[in-house]
């Protein structure tokens, strides 16, 4: 995931911005946290971390100001901690939300490592099987 929101509950107080909470009432889930608890940590990746996860790479910018880099790390890390596979963690510098939205030498890095990543975790799984 790039920028992700992990816990939409923020039960670690995690996320710096009110953004997020906005969006989710407004526009996805049209109703608060405190009315839907449940739902919001249905939704919420934190509660779907085992060790059956499937390789993960976490990229995130420490510039965000829309979803926490902070938040990013400790999915990564707890993800890390139960996984069976692979988890990484991009701390991408100087990156906003939505960085690769537009082209630029900082996204073409960033797709380069993606993608040798993914080709890795590929030829990983093919001498498994």
């Amino acid at each position: 995931p790039f920028y992700g929101i992990y816990d939409l509950l923020d039960e670690k107080g995690l996320q710096k911005s009110v953004g997020i909470e906005i969006v989710m009432r407004k526009s996805i889930i049209k109703e608060t946290k405190t009315e839907n608890p449940d739902l919001y940590r249905l939704m919420s990746p934190m509660t779907h971390i085992s060790k059956e996860a499937p390789p993960f790479m976490v990229v995130h910018g420490d510039k965000d100001t829309l979803t926490s880099i902070d938040e990013a790390r400790y999915f990564a890390n707890t993800l890390r901690q139960h996984s069976c596979n692979t988890v990484s963690f991009a701390a991408i510098d100087g990156a906003q939300h939505a960085f690769e939205m537009f082209p630029s030498l900082r996204c073409d890095i960033v797709v380069a490592g993606v993608s040798a990543q993914v080709n890795q975790w590929h030829a990983d799984y093919l001498k498994k099987h």
